[in-house]
């Protein structure tokens, strides 16, 4: 019903996990719980979220198959307080609310070799940082540090200081794109751009 915003087609299989909101997301301890799930879940893997608030995540796992987070099928999405990626990979998140931002960026190993995310995607989801006024808030997507493949798709982005950003001065993040999307009520700039190569948009800002 937005101008500019368009749910796309995607094929989510049946949920192999199923999860519930917890008692008291607030926590740490349900924090690091929530991420472990995501973390730790088998190749191929489709996890189902209940409506309810979640922890935020924060998700450093190299995988070799994509590992889906969901919200589909309920009439009320499931909102998460925001997630980190630090080196990740072979995940994508369909049909979720964000109350926080969402980030790409590196990891560095143990020999300090830096492990670059890659194939990491948000679609049919929405972003509200809860930023409703000119003072200063969140930044709603961050990609930076050499992420490849990073894919947004039929995301309502809103309510936030900096609906995309990136980091200028770090190594060049490819292959970005950024489709059917709206970008609105956004503090500050809807897209950033700077240390990206080879993006891809079509939005409405």
């Amino acid at each position: 019903g937005r101008p500019g915003l368009r749910t796309v087609a995607v094929d989510v299989s049946p949920a192999s996990l199923q999860l519930s909101a917890p008692s008291s997301p607030d926590s740490t301890a349900a924090a690091h719980a929530f991420s472990r799930r995501i973390a730790d879940a088998p190749a191929n893997a489709v996890i189902h979220l209940a409506p309810g608030t979640y922890p935020s995540i924060f998700d450093a796992s190299q995988r070799n198959s994509v590992v889906t987070v969901s919200g589909e099928g309920d009439a009320t999405k499931p909102v998460i307080a925001g997630a980190t990626f630090a080196g990740a990979s072979n995940v994508r998140f369909v049909d979720v609310k964000l109350s926080g931002g969402f980030s790409v960026g590196p990891n560095r190993g143990a020999q300090g070799a830096a492990l670059h995310s890659r194939d990491i995607s948000l679609i049919n989801s929405e972003i509200d940082c809860g930023v409703t006024t000119t003072t200063p808030g969140a930044r709603a997507i961050k990609v930076c540090g050499a992420a490849q493949r990073i894919t947004f798709s039929g995301d309502y982005v809103h309510n936030c200081t900096v609906g995309f950003s990136s980091a200028a001065a770090g190594p060049f993040s490819t292959q970005v794109v950024i489709t059917h999307s709206l970008f609105t009520k956004l503090y500050g700039d809807a897209i950033d751009l700077g240390g990206i190569n080879g993006v891809a948009r079509d939005l409405d800002a």
